[in-house]
C-alpha cells in the first residue's frame, strides 16, 4: 500500500469533469510534501457514484516553473479495493 492517500470527488455545481485533478494534484504533492510515486490518488466517478479510480500521474513537461502531469485512470486494484473498502464507504457516504 501506498503510504499516503488523496480522496477526491467534484462537489461543486454544473458539470462534474476531471479536468482539476492535475493541478490540485500538483498543489497537494508540494503543498503537503508527498512523493507522487509514494501516493495514491483516489477520485469518486462523478457520474457512476460508488465507483472508485486511481490516477497514475506521469512528468510530462517543466512550463519554467513547474512540472506539467497527464494523468491515466484505472480502476483501483483489488487489494486498493480491500485496503479502502472502511474509508471508500465513508467517503461516498460523506458526500
Amino acid at each position: 500500500m501506498k503510504r499516503h492517500v488523496v480522496m477526491a470527488e467534484d462537489i461543486s455545481e454544473g458539470p462534474r469533469r476531471r479536468i482539476c485533478a492535475e493541478s490540485l494534484g500538483r498543489h497537494i504533492f508540494s503543498e503537503f510534501n508527498l512523493n507522487i510515486k509514494r501516493t495514491l490518488w483516489i477520485e469518486c466517478d462523478p457520474f457512476l457514484k460508488e465507483t472508485f479510480h486511481a490516477a497514475h500521474f506521469t512528468p510530462a513537461y517543466h512550463d519554467g516553473q513547474e512540472i506539467i502531469y497527464t494523468i491515466d485512470w484505472r480502476p483501483l486494484f483489488t487489494a486498493e479495493k480491500t485496503a479502502m473498502r472502511p474509508h471508500l464507504q465513508t467517503f461516498y457516504k460523506s458526500t
